[in-house]
Protein backbone atom coordinates (compact mmCIF):
# COMPACT_ATOMS: atom_id res chain seq x y z
CA UNK A 1 0.00 0.00 0.00
CA UNK A 2 1.27 2.88 -0.81
CA UNK A 3 1.85 5.98 1.75
CA UNK A 4 1.67 9.89 1.10
CA UNK A 5 3.72 12.07 3.07
CA UNK A 6 3.84 16.03 2.38
CA UNK A 7 7.02 18.13 2.44
CA UNK A 8 7.45 18.52 5.87
CA UNK A 9 7.86 14.86 6.86
CA UNK A 10 10.12 14.13 4.02
CA UNK A 11 11.87 16.95 5.38
CA UNK A 12 12.41 15.89 8.77
CA UNK A 13 13.24 12.52 7.53
CA UNK A 14 15.99 13.55 5.16
CA UNK A 15 17.37 16.07 7.81
CA UNK A 16 17.51 12.92 10.33
CA UNK A 17 18.79 10.63 8.20
CA UNK A 18 21.66 12.92 7.15
CA UNK A 19 22.16 13.68 11.15
CA UNK A 20 22.36 9.97 11.64
CA UNK A 21 23.97 8.47 8.47
CA UNK A 22 25.42 11.25 7.49
CA UNK A 23 24.30 12.91 3.90
CA UNK A 24 21.97 11.15 1.46
CA UNK A 25 24.10 10.23 -2.85
CA UNK A 26 21.50 11.03 -4.86
CA UNK A 27 18.28 9.12 -4.99
CA UNK A 28 20.20 5.48 -3.93
CA UNK A 29 17.99 3.58 -6.86
CA UNK A 30 14.97 4.55 -5.36
CA UNK A 31 15.84 3.72 -1.54
CA UNK A 32 15.63 6.07 1.11
CA UNK A 33 17.17 4.63 4.81
CA UNK A 34 16.55 6.52 7.82
CA UNK A 35 16.30 6.31 11.89
CA UNK A 36 13.10 6.48 13.33
CA UNK A 37 12.32 6.42 17.11
CA UNK A 38 15.24 4.63 17.90
CA UNK A 39 14.26 1.89 14.81
CA UNK A 40 16.52 1.83 11.15
CA UNK A 41 13.86 1.69 8.35
CA UNK A 42 14.33 2.04 4.67
CA UNK A 43 11.05 2.78 1.88
CA UNK A 44 11.26 2.86 -1.99
CA UNK A 45 10.01 6.22 -3.59
CA UNK A 46 8.05 5.86 -6.67
CA UNK A 47 8.24 9.48 -7.15
CA UNK A 48 8.37 12.53 -5.38
CA UNK A 49 5.51 12.20 -3.49
CA UNK A 50 4.49 8.37 -3.52
CA UNK A 51 6.65 5.90 -1.04
CA UNK A 52 6.28 2.09 0.36
CA UNK A 53 5.69 1.17 3.62
CA UNK A 54 8.47 1.49 6.06
CA UNK A 55 10.49 -1.67 6.02
CA UNK A 56 12.63 -2.06 9.06
CA UNK A 57 15.96 -3.41 8.56
CA UNK A 58 17.47 -6.78 9.41
CA UNK A 59 20.48 -6.16 12.24
CA UNK A 60 22.36 -8.65 13.19
CA UNK A 61 22.29 -8.35 16.85
CA UNK A 62 25.45 -9.58 19.02
CA UNK A 63 24.24 -10.56 22.26
CA UNK A 64 26.01 -11.52 25.82
CA UNK A 65 26.31 -15.59 25.17
CA UNK A 66 28.18 -14.51 22.07
CA UNK A 67 31.12 -12.81 23.91
CA UNK A 68 33.69 -15.05 25.70
CA UNK A 69 35.98 -13.91 29.01
CA UNK A 70 38.92 -14.89 29.16
CA UNK A 71 41.24 -16.59 31.89
CA UNK A 72 43.16 -14.29 34.44
CA UNK A 73 46.51 -13.11 33.28
CA UNK A 74 48.64 -11.33 34.13
CA UNK A 75 49.45 -8.05 31.31
CA UNK A 76 53.31 -8.21 31.06
CA UNK A 77 55.27 -5.22 29.71
CA UNK A 78 51.95 -3.50 29.40
CA UNK A 79 49.64 -2.51 32.26
CA UNK A 80 52.17 -5.14 34.81
CA UNK A 81 48.57 -5.81 36.20
CA UNK A 82 46.11 -9.10 37.00
CA UNK A 83 43.54 -8.15 34.07
CA UNK A 84 40.67 -10.51 32.14
CA UNK A 85 39.04 -9.49 29.40
CA UNK A 86 35.48 -10.18 27.61
CA UNK A 87 35.59 -10.51 24.44
CA UNK A 88 32.96 -10.09 21.48
CA UNK A 89 32.90 -10.26 17.47
CA UNK A 90 31.34 -7.32 14.80
CA UNK A 91 30.40 -7.90 11.67
CA UNK A 92 30.20 -5.77 8.63
CA UNK A 93 27.24 -5.87 6.01
CA UNK A 94 27.80 -6.67 2.20
CA UNK A 95 25.46 -4.33 0.02
CA UNK A 96 25.88 -6.36 -3.17
CA UNK A 97 25.16 -10.22 -1.77
CA UNK A 98 22.73 -8.35 0.97
CA UNK A 99 25.26 -10.63 3.62
CA UNK A 100 27.09 -9.69 7.03
CA UNK A 101 30.56 -10.66 6.96
CA UNK A 102 33.04 -11.02 10.56
CA UNK A 103 34.97 -8.09 10.80
CA UNK A 104 36.70 -7.94 13.80
CA UNK A 105 36.18 -8.12 17.49
CA UNK A 106 36.10 -5.73 20.38
CA UNK A 107 37.03 -6.23 24.02
CA UNK A 108 36.79 -4.83 27.57
CA UNK A 109 39.91 -5.35 29.82
CA UNK A 110 38.65 -5.58 33.75
CA UNK A 111 41.54 -4.85 36.12
CA UNK A 112 41.47 -7.47 38.95
CA UNK A 113 42.66 -5.41 41.54
CA UNK A 114 39.90 -4.38 42.43
CA UNK A 115 37.75 -7.50 42.13
CA UNK A 116 37.66 -10.13 45.01
CA UNK A 117 39.13 -14.03 44.74
CA UNK A 118 36.29 -16.20 46.69
CA UNK A 119 38.90 -19.47 47.04
CA UNK A 120 36.30 -20.77 49.11
CA UNK A 121 34.11 -23.92 47.85
CA UNK A 122 31.12 -23.66 46.32
CA UNK A 123 27.76 -24.73 47.81
CA UNK A 124 25.67 -28.24 46.83
CA UNK A 125 24.35 -27.93 43.09
CA UNK A 126 25.73 -24.75 42.67
CA UNK A 127 25.59 -23.49 38.92
CA UNK A 128 28.28 -20.60 39.71
CA UNK A 129 31.89 -20.27 37.19
CA UNK A 130 34.84 -19.88 39.60
CA UNK A 131 37.65 -21.31 39.01
CA UNK A 132 39.30 -20.52 42.14
CA UNK A 133 36.33 -22.17 44.10
CA UNK A 134 37.98 -25.14 46.65
CA UNK A 135 41.38 -23.80 45.93
CA UNK A 136 41.53 -22.78 50.22
CA UNK A 137 44.09 -24.21 52.92
CA UNK A 138 41.39 -24.66 55.23
CA UNK A 139 41.59 -27.76 57.15
CA UNK A 140 38.21 -29.33 56.44
CA UNK A 141 38.07 -31.99 58.82
CA UNK A 142 37.32 -29.35 61.81
CA UNK A 143 37.83 -25.78 60.06
CA UNK A 144 35.38 -24.49 57.21
CA UNK A 145 36.46 -21.75 54.42
CA UNK A 146 34.52 -18.63 54.64
CA UNK A 147 35.13 -15.50 51.87
CA UNK A 148 36.45 -12.03 52.87
CA UNK A 149 35.09 -9.11 50.73
CA UNK A 150 37.06 -5.81 49.68
CA UNK A 151 40.75 -7.46 49.86
CA UNK A 152 41.22 -7.69 45.73
CA UNK A 153 42.88 -10.06 43.26
CA UNK A 154 45.07 -12.25 46.40
CA UNK A 155 45.19 -15.37 47.55
CA UNK A 156 43.91 -16.05 51.56
CA UNK A 157 41.70 -14.01 51.22
CA UNK A 158 39.06 -15.76 53.61
CA UNK A 159 38.83 -17.04 57.01
CA UNK A 160 39.21 -20.65 58.46
CA UNK A 161 36.10 -20.94 61.09
CA UNK A 162 35.10 -23.81 63.83
CA UNK A 163 32.86 -26.32 62.13
CA UNK A 164 29.82 -26.90 64.38
CA UNK A 165 30.82 -29.19 67.06
CA UNK A 166 34.57 -27.82 67.48
CA UNK A 167 35.57 -24.73 69.00
CA UNK A 168 38.83 -22.62 68.45
CA UNK A 169 42.06 -23.62 70.60
CA UNK A 170 43.16 -20.24 71.89
CA UNK A 171 39.72 -19.33 73.58
CA UNK A 172 41.44 -15.87 74.91
CA UNK A 173 41.68 -14.59 71.76
CA UNK A 174 39.05 -11.97 70.56
CA UNK A 175 39.66 -13.61 66.96
CA UNK A 176 38.28 -16.99 67.19
CA UNK A 177 39.49 -17.70 63.37
CA UNK A 178 42.53 -18.71 61.14
CA UNK A 179 43.95 -16.07 58.58
CA UNK A 180 43.84 -17.51 55.57
CA UNK A 181 46.83 -15.26 54.23
CA UNK A 182 48.69 -17.37 57.19
CA UNK A 183 47.48 -20.53 55.75
CA UNK A 184 48.69 -19.59 52.19
CA UNK A 185 51.67 -18.68 53.27
CA UNK A 186 52.62 -21.81 55.26
CA UNK A 187 51.36 -23.84 52.54
CA UNK A 188 53.81 -22.03 50.14
CA UNK A 189 56.85 -22.79 52.31
CA UNK A 190 56.19 -26.74 52.08
CA UNK A 191 57.74 -26.53 48.94
CA UNK A 192 60.43 -24.73 50.20
CA UNK A 193 63.54 -26.39 51.54
CA UNK A 194 65.04 -23.43 53.05
CA UNK A 195 61.80 -23.09 54.85
CA UNK A 196 60.06 -24.45 57.64
CA UNK A 197 56.09 -24.90 57.64
CA UNK A 198 53.89 -25.72 60.34
CA UNK A 199 50.89 -26.53 58.14
CA UNK A 200 50.86 -30.03 58.57
CA UNK A 201 51.81 -30.49 61.86
CA UNK A 202 49.26 -32.43 63.73
CA UNK A 203 46.70 -29.79 65.80
CA UNK A 204 48.01 -26.58 63.71
CA UNK A 205 45.76 -24.82 62.23
CA UNK A 206 42.63 -27.29 63.30
CA UNK A 207 39.72 -26.75 65.98
CA UNK A 208 38.84 -28.83 69.15
CA UNK A 209 36.00 -31.12 69.32
CA UNK A 210 33.07 -30.25 71.32
CA UNK A 211 32.81 -32.21 74.32
CA UNK A 212 30.15 -35.15 73.86
CA UNK A 213 26.34 -33.85 73.27
CA UNK A 214 27.31 -30.19 72.47
CA UNK A 215 26.10 -29.02 68.58
CA UNK A 216 28.50 -25.98 69.49
CA UNK A 217 30.40 -24.65 72.08
CA UNK A 218 33.65 -22.03 73.17
CA UNK A 219 35.07 -24.04 75.21
CA UNK A 220 36.11 -27.20 76.79
CA UNK A 221 33.38 -26.72 79.45
CA UNK A 222 30.38 -29.81 79.08
CA UNK A 223 27.24 -28.78 77.84
CA UNK A 224 24.92 -32.16 78.84
CA UNK A 225 23.91 -32.68 82.89
CA UNK A 226 26.29 -34.68 84.52
CA UNK A 227 25.04 -38.09 85.96
CA UNK A 228 24.93 -39.52 89.52
CA UNK A 229 25.81 -42.82 88.32
CA UNK A 230 26.10 -44.07 91.71
CA UNK A 231 23.20 -42.88 92.97
CA UNK A 232 21.42 -44.55 89.99
CA UNK A 233 23.37 -47.61 90.53
CA UNK A 234 22.26 -48.18 93.99
CA UNK A 235 18.98 -47.23 93.27
CA UNK A 236 19.10 -49.60 90.65
CA UNK A 237 20.13 -52.54 92.50
CA UNK A 238 17.34 -52.05 95.15
CA UNK A 239 14.95 -52.24 92.49
CA UNK A 240 16.54 -55.99 91.52
CA UNK A 241 16.79 -56.77 94.62
CA UNK A 242 12.67 -56.55 94.87
CA UNK A 243 11.96 -57.83 91.45
CA UNK A 244 14.03 -61.23 92.60
CA UNK A 245 12.05 -61.17 95.61
CA UNK A 246 8.37 -61.18 93.81
CA UNK A 247 8.46 -64.55 92.18
CA UNK A 248 9.19 -65.80 95.85
CA UNK A 249 6.40 -64.04 97.11
CA UNK A 250 4.14 -65.38 94.37
CA UNK A 251 5.52 -69.28 94.90
CA UNK A 252 4.42 -68.51 98.70
CA UNK A 253 1.29 -67.86 96.92
CA UNK A 254 1.00 -71.10 95.88
CA UNK A 255 2.71 -72.88 98.55
CA UNK A 256 0.63 -72.03 100.85
CA UNK A 257 -3.00 -71.57 99.68
CA UNK A 258 -4.92 -73.86 101.77
CA UNK A 259 -3.48 -71.84 105.18
CA UNK A 260 -6.84 -70.01 105.91
CA UNK A 261 -5.92 -66.16 105.75
CA UNK A 262 -4.09 -67.14 102.37
CA UNK A 263 -7.28 -68.90 100.73
CA UNK A 264 -9.26 -65.90 102.69
CA UNK A 265 -7.17 -63.14 101.05
CA UNK A 266 -8.12 -64.97 97.18
CA UNK A 267 -3.83 -66.15 96.07
CA UNK A 268 -4.88 -65.75 92.24
CA UNK A 269 -5.40 -61.79 93.07
CA UNK A 270 -2.79 -61.97 94.64
CA UNK A 271 -0.66 -63.21 92.48
CA UNK A 272 -1.95 -60.78 89.78
CA UNK A 273 -0.70 -57.69 92.39
CA UNK A 274 2.68 -59.75 92.73
CA UNK A 275 2.92 -59.17 88.31
CA UNK A 276 1.70 -55.98 88.01
CA UNK A 277 4.21 -55.12 90.87
CA UNK A 278 6.42 -56.66 88.65
CA UNK A 279 6.21 -54.46 85.89
CA UNK A 280 5.70 -51.56 88.07
CA UNK A 281 9.40 -52.23 89.08
CA UNK A 282 10.80 -52.84 85.61
CA UNK A 283 9.82 -49.19 84.57
CA UNK A 284 12.88 -48.25 86.47
CA UNK A 285 15.19 -50.86 84.85
CA UNK A 286 14.29 -49.29 81.34
CA UNK A 287 14.68 -46.24 82.42
CA UNK A 288 18.47 -46.83 83.43
CA UNK A 289 20.10 -45.75 80.46
CA UNK A 290 19.93 -42.68 77.77
CA UNK A 291 15.99 -42.20 76.98
CA UNK A 292 14.42 -42.92 73.65
CA UNK A 293 11.36 -43.12 71.52
CA UNK A 294 11.75 -47.14 72.73
CA UNK A 295 12.61 -46.95 76.21
CA UNK A 296 10.06 -43.90 76.62
CA UNK A 297 7.41 -46.38 75.09
CA UNK A 298 8.11 -49.29 77.31
CA UNK A 299 8.03 -47.19 80.25
CA UNK A 300 4.34 -45.96 79.65
CA UNK A 301 3.17 -49.45 79.09
CA UNK A 302 4.87 -51.18 81.68
CA UNK A 303 3.75 -48.26 84.14
CA UNK A 304 -0.04 -48.71 83.24
CA UNK A 305 -0.23 -52.60 82.42
CA UNK A 306 0.89 -52.96 86.45
CA UNK A 307 -0.67 -50.46 87.65
CA UNK A 308 -4.16 -51.65 86.11
CA UNK A 309 -3.15 -55.24 87.21
CA UNK A 310 -2.23 -54.33 91.02
CA UNK A 311 -4.74 -52.00 91.99
CA UNK A 312 -7.15 -53.05 89.36
CA UNK A 313 -7.03 -56.31 91.65
CA UNK A 314 -6.68 -54.73 94.86
CA UNK A 315 -9.71 -52.66 93.91
CA UNK A 316 -11.99 -55.77 93.03
CA UNK A 317 -10.58 -57.28 96.26
CA UNK A 318 -12.19 -54.38 98.23
CA UNK A 319 -15.01 -53.87 96.42
CA UNK A 320 -15.99 -57.98 96.82
CA UNK A 321 -15.71 -57.55 100.66
CA UNK A 322 -17.49 -54.35 100.85
CA UNK A 323 -20.66 -56.01 98.83
CA UNK A 324 -20.68 -58.68 100.71
CA UNK A 325 -20.50 -56.54 104.35
CA UNK A 326 -23.49 -54.21 102.37
CA UNK A 327 -25.88 -57.47 102.36
CA UNK A 328 -28.73 -56.61 104.50
CA UNK A 329 -30.75 -59.95 103.63
CA UNK A 330 -30.45 -63.46 104.86
CA UNK A 331 -29.42 -64.58 101.35
CA UNK A 332 -25.67 -65.29 100.61
CA UNK A 333 -23.74 -63.47 97.69
CA UNK A 334 -21.58 -64.92 96.42
CA UNK A 335 -19.04 -63.66 94.13
CA UNK A 336 -16.28 -65.87 92.77
CA UNK A 337 -12.37 -65.16 91.95
CA UNK A 338 -13.19 -66.09 88.48
CA UNK A 339 -15.95 -63.34 88.61
CA UNK A 340 -13.33 -61.18 89.87
CA UNK A 341 -10.92 -61.94 86.92
CA UNK A 342 -13.25 -61.52 83.93
CA UNK A 343 -13.58 -57.76 85.61
CA UNK A 344 -10.19 -57.43 85.88
CA UNK A 345 -9.72 -58.68 82.47
CA UNK A 346 -11.93 -55.66 81.52
CA UNK A 347 -9.86 -53.45 83.35
CA UNK A 348 -7.11 -54.37 81.69
CA UNK A 349 -8.21 -54.50 78.08
CA UNK A 350 -9.32 -51.11 78.66
CA UNK A 351 -6.11 -49.70 79.48
CA UNK A 352 -4.68 -51.60 76.73
CA UNK A 353 -6.98 -49.91 74.21
CA UNK A 354 -6.03 -46.15 75.30
CA UNK A 355 -2.57 -47.18 75.24
CA UNK A 356 -2.58 -48.41 71.76
CA UNK A 357 -4.23 -45.18 70.85
CA UNK A 358 -1.78 -43.15 72.76
CA UNK A 359 0.71 -44.67 70.91
CA UNK A 360 -0.35 -44.26 67.49
CA UNK A 361 -1.72 -41.22 68.22
CA UNK A 362 1.01 -39.57 70.44
CA UNK A 363 3.62 -41.68 70.52
CA UNK A 364 6.30 -41.61 73.38
CA UNK A 365 9.21 -39.49 72.79
CA UNK A 366 12.54 -38.47 73.87
CA UNK A 367 13.43 -34.53 74.46
CA UNK A 368 16.13 -32.62 75.17
CA UNK A 369 15.45 -29.79 78.04
CA UNK A 370 17.59 -27.66 79.80
CA UNK A 371 18.51 -27.38 83.40
CA UNK A 372 18.59 -24.55 85.29
CA UNK A 373 22.80 -24.27 84.45
CA UNK A 374 21.64 -24.34 80.65
CA UNK A 375 22.57 -27.75 80.07
CA UNK A 376 21.43 -30.64 78.34
CA UNK A 377 19.02 -33.13 79.74
CA UNK A 378 16.94 -36.40 78.10
CA UNK A 379 13.92 -36.89 79.23
CA UNK A 380 11.18 -38.83 78.21
CA UNK A 381 8.55 -36.26 77.18
CA UNK A 382 5.26 -35.99 79.39
CA UNK A 383 2.17 -34.75 77.94
CA UNK A 384 -1.58 -34.87 78.74
CA UNK A 385 -1.93 -38.10 77.93
CA UNK A 386 -0.02 -38.81 81.11
CA UNK A 387 -1.42 -36.73 83.04
CA UNK A 388 -4.93 -38.40 82.19
CA UNK A 389 -3.75 -41.55 83.05
CA UNK A 390 -2.60 -40.81 86.07
CA UNK A 391 -5.68 -38.48 87.43
CA UNK A 392 -8.22 -41.35 86.03
CA UNK A 393 -6.06 -44.36 87.56
CA UNK A 394 -5.40 -42.95 91.13
CA UNK A 395 -8.74 -40.82 91.61
CA UNK A 396 -11.24 -41.72 90.06
CA UNK A 397 -11.53 -45.30 90.57
CA UNK A 398 -10.44 -44.72 93.92
CA UNK A 399 -13.13 -42.37 94.79
CA UNK A 400 -16.06 -44.66 93.93
CA UNK A 401 -14.73 -47.63 95.91
CA UNK A 402 -18.22 -47.49 98.52
CA UNK A 403 -16.41 -48.79 101.74
CA UNK A 404 -14.82 -45.77 103.64
CA UNK A 405 -12.21 -48.01 106.04
CA UNK A 406 -10.75 -50.02 103.32
CA UNK A 407 -10.15 -47.17 100.95
CA UNK A 408 -7.97 -45.53 103.41
CA UNK A 409 -6.09 -48.64 103.31
CA UNK A 410 -5.75 -49.00 99.85
CA UNK A 411 -4.56 -45.00 99.40
CA UNK A 412 -2.05 -46.09 101.96
CA UNK A 413 -0.69 -48.47 99.68
CA UNK A 414 -0.58 -46.32 96.89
Amino acid sequence: MNRQWDSHEKRFFSRLYESQLGPRTGDMGGELRFYHRGLRFHQFRFNDTAMTEQIPDIILNVTYEDGKWSKPYFDCGGANIWMITYTVPFFGYDKSSEKYFFKGTSGVDIDLRRVDIDQCPLPDNSTELNIFAGSDKCKNATTMCVPMKGLGFRRGSYRCICKDGFYFPNVSSPHKYYNGTLLEEEYEKKFDSNETSYYDWEGTFECLRCPGGCDTCVDDRPCVVSLNWLMRSAILILQCAIILMLPIVGLFTFKYSDVKVVRAASPVLLRFIVLGAFFIYCTILVMYPSPSVITCTLRVWLREIGFSLAYGALMLKTWRISVIFRVRSAKAIKITDLDLMKRLGIIVAMFTALLVIRTLVAPPAAIVSLTADDLKAWLCKTDWWDHSFTLRSKYVWLNDCPCPGLLGEVIQLD
